[in-house]
């Protein structure tokens, strides 16, 4: 990396860094909008679901009204107020059951008001009146069994929700379910003169109508591109059953539904409200599994729980594409700033190569090789303060060179003359050296003369007294030359010393001379 040239290396760093800042750019963004677009389904789907709840809260409250109208339109209908007498009869096999009278009309058995009113408005109307034993008996009515038999004086069962709410003193209203149709239910408690329940009478107004309505309205409610708004209702067989679904209406959702589908479910009906998220094969992908996204919200009066929702992915849809658009839109600027860099940096660094090739003459020995003179001396441009620099230290360098070729020169002719002042004294110290072997070799001569004269001496001594003296003289005479002898002999040998050391300072001034003309032929190449 780092041997690339200058504007390779800036490229790559900026493409990293280019890239490193788009990418986090397009994650954020990225997960932002993702975000954004998933907070923003659930709100839609909030608001879908108040606008279905709207509807059929305005749908149960014209149902609620309509049975209230035709339960007034029963009472009047009738020549008197519904009254429980003390009266006791047999209905069907029920023995011992009050008589419910309206006016002089007895009521208990009759079904001629009850047809009247169905024929008229469709409704269907009921009487149900308690017996001694607290047991709750239908005393008139136009329901019939499985068996096509009239349930006139049967029994309501404990656990019924009209039966549970009259008993307690209250009036009801409510959903109810007969042969997979639904029915309003809206009852009125009877009493005895002492205030006790005695009894109630009910309409039952079949909701046909409203349902075909709602369903026709939630079926033209489009969610995402495959959704749907679906409404169950609870159901004693199983969870719950579906009211509305596009494929599995009026079946219970257990026995269509599995797994996280199945749990989610029941999620949703037991809170009020909340969104739901669970995996689900998705068929627009090949059957891969993406996230269904649906919001619940449980309906009052009707007891119903509508669910609203679709895949994930075609909520966020539209910000995959801005992702996508945004990562081409981060790469084409990315390209764009890479290559407008690239420009700007080569015309920048132009400079740079030339300096380059003038450093590349200068190491292969051109000395001469400067770089362009900068227009303003203290320019505070890089390349131009560095070739202002780099001509000085040339200059500076060159002057060295010549210093150095001039003291080599000098040196030389230093070299020389110490090496002809060497080559006399060698010259002397020989002509010493034979001297001195000379003036050795006479010495020695003299020594044997005077040996032998002082034999001589020795023999002439037995001659005479008179010669004894003048012996004695030249005895002594004799001596003081062989005293300046030795002297003169001592002085040779002092002379051989300093002239063996002239000759041991000779090699090493010959070492110095070598080593000179070794710098001076050094020098010589570094100035061609």
């Amino acid at each position: 990396m780092r041997h690339r040239p200058i504007v390779q290396q800036v490229i790559l760093l900026a493409g990293l860094l280019c890239l490193l800042v788009f990418a986090t750019l397009t994650i954020v963004a990225s997960y932002s909008v993702s975000r954004n677009a998933e907070q923003e389904a659930e709100q839609n789907l909030a608001t879908q679901l108040t606008l279905v709840q709207g509807s059929l809260q305005q749908a149960y409250l014209a149902a609620s009204n309509r049975s209230d109208g035709l339960l007034a339109l029963f009472q009047r209908q009738l020549p008197g107020s519904i009254t429980v007498s003390e009266q006791l009869q047999d209905l069907g096999s029920r023995h011992g059951v009050p008589v419910v009278k309206a006016g002089d009309m007895v009521l208990s058995g009759n079904l001629q008001p009850l047809l009247q009113l169905k024929n008229l408005t469709g409704a269907e109307a009921a009487i149900v009146v308690r017996t001694a034993d607290n047991h709750y008996v239908r005393a008139s009515t136009l329901l019939k069994d499985a068996a096509g038999n009239s349930m006139l004086g049967s029994e309501v069962a404990a656990g019924d929700p009209v039966r549970d709410r009259i008993h307690a003193g209250h009036a009801y209203v409510g959903m109810v379910m007969r042969n997979q149709h639904y029915y309003l239910t809206r009852a009125q408690p009877l009493y005895t003169p002492a205030r006790t329940v005695a009894g109630w009478f009910q309409v039952r107004v079949d909701l046909v109508m409203e349902i075909d309505t709602l369903k026709h309205l939630l079926k033209s409610v489009k969610v995402g591109d495959s959704g749907f708004v679906s409404v169950l209702a609870p159901a004693k067989e199983g969870l719950a059953r579906f009211v509305v679904h596009p494929q599995f209406e009026n079946r219970l959702a257990g026995d269509v539904l599995s797994g996280p589908a199945l749990q989610a479910l029941q999620q949703a009906l037991g809170s009020p409200a909340g969104i739901l998220r669970y995996p689900q094969a998705n068929p627009a992908l090949g059957g891969r599994e993406d996230i269904m996204l649906q919001a619940y919200a449980r309906v009052p009066g009707w007891d119903w729980v509508v669910v609203s929702g679709s895949f994930q992915s075609e909520f966020t849809h539209a910000s995959s594409q801005l992702r996508l658009q945004l990562m081409a839109l981060c790469a084409l600027l990315g390209l764009a700033l890479l290559a407008l860099l690239y420009l700007v940096l080569r015309r920048l660094l132009q400079p740079l190569a030339e300096v380059v090739k003038v450093f590349d003459r200068f190491g292969s020995g051109d000395l001469s090789a400067r770089l362009p003179a900068p227009s303003r001396h203290h320019s505070a441009n890089e390349i131009e303060r560095l070739g202002l620099h780099f001509n000085q230290a040339a200059d500076g360098l060159c002057q060295l060179i010549h210093e150095a070729r001039s003291a080599a020169d000098h040196i030389e002719s230093t070299v020389r003359k110490l090496d002809d002042s060497v080559e006399e004294a060698a010259s002397l110290y020989h002509q010493q050296s034979v001297s001195a072997a000379s003036m050795a070799g006479a010495v020695q001569g003299i020594a044997v003369s005077i040996r032998q004269i002082a034999a001589d001496a020795g023999l002439a001594e037995q001659e005479g007294g008179q010669a004894l003296l003048a012996t004695s003289h030249g005895r002594d005479a004799v001596h003081s030359m062989q005293q300046e002898m030795q002297s003169i002999a001592t002085s040779s040998g002092h002379v051989v010393e300093k002239v063996a050391g002239l000759d041991k300072h000779s090699i090493e001034i010959n070492g110095i001379v070598k080593v000179i003309r070794d710098i001076a032929d050094q020098t010589n190449l570094l100035a061609l």
